[in-house]
């Protein structure tokens, strides 16, 4: 099973995200975050594993992209796919650049983890 932290500070999105990832085979809910400063601790929770972050870029207590340098810095591995509004080409550069797997822009089809799910049974 792919251990997915679900981190949106959009109450109602982090809610649907949460229940479409319990619906794609192959994955669970590790987590739910509601802004930046709680996704980094439930990352770095050694009591939780965390395998995949499907990450907002937007939020008032931190920038997604920060997050992520973050978790890099700390020198996780966990795969982060970054979901936003913005399409802006410097923002999905600064994001790719990060080590962001994915740039899924809101609304999207849960066919992306299906996807990831294929390419790890590989």
């Amino acid at each position: 099973m792919i251990r997915v932290l679900v981190v949106d500070d959009d109450a109602l999105a982090l809610e649907l995200h949460a229940a479409y990832v319990e619906r794609v085979p192959g994955f669970e809910v590790a987590g739910q975050a509601s802004g930046a400063r709680a996704a980094l601790t439930a990352i770095t929770d050694p009591g939780r594993r965390v395998d995949l972050v499907l990450l907002d870029m937007t939020m008032p207590d931190g920038g997604g992209l920060d997050v992520a340098r973050r978790v890099r810095a700390m020198g996780s591995g966990v795969d982060i796919i970054a979901v936003t509004a913005v399409r802006d080409a410097a923002t999905v550069r600064a994001a790719v650049s990060t080590g962001v797997v994915q740039y899924l822009i809101k609304p999207f089809a849960f066919a992306a983890f299906r996807e990831r799910e294929r390419f790890d049974q590989v």
